[in-house]
């Protein structure tokens, strides 16, 4: 990964948290937390995942989602940035959300017996997602969400190096309000 990919993943982040801020800002509230998820996208394989979780009290979600492997010489990073707009659904404990997102997957091949033949590259890609979250225990601390959050990215739009157009995550996170 060279020094403008990581530039424009930082870019599209600070954009995120800085709209995220701003909203925070006017409605007085905030609730952050992280957790892990499995995250399967389109090869029927689960990969394990990192998620960090914030949200206004007027219900303006911005999720990060950080996954990869590795393999041989080759090495994946996947990362999933996105803003949402979240509603109760039927009670207090189902919420579901909907909103935008960007993908970043950044693939790097290391041969150490030919430096000559090493390559990088990462395809970015902008994208919808969709979640039903379930609040499953509550304290006046801390609160437990059992989370579902599915990404769609039309693969038009991407790089050719683009192999994903979706992601599911099943997820459980630990937050706190403030």
């Amino acid at each position: 990964m060279n020094r403008i990919q990581k530039k424009s993943i930082w870019r599209y982040s600070l954009l995120s948290l800085s709209i995220f801020v701003s909203i925070a800002k006017a409605s007085y509230g905030f609730e952050i937390g992280s957790g892990v998820s499995a995250v399967e996208d389109g090869d029927d394989r689960v990969r394990p995942a990192a998620v960090i979780h914030a949200s206004t009290a007027s219900g303006i979600t911005n999720r990060f989602l950080f996954y990869g492997r590795d393999f041989g010489p080759v090495k994946e990073r996947n990362y999933v940035l996105s803003i949402s707009k979240r509603w109760d659904v039927g009670s207090k404990t189902w919420q579901g959300l909907v909103g935008g997102a960007v993908m970043a997957d950044q693939t790097e091949i290391t041969f150490p017996n030919s430096p000559a033949d090493n390559t990088s590259y990462t395809s970015t890609n902008f994208g919808m997602n969709f979640g039903l979250h379930w609040l499953a225990y509550e304290t006046k601390v801390v609160q437990l969400k059992a989370t579902w959050d599915g990404y769609i990215f039309p693969a038009g739009t991407g790089f050719i190096f683009l192999a994903n157009a979706r992601k599911s995550a099943l997820g459980l996170m630990l937050q706190t309000q403030f």
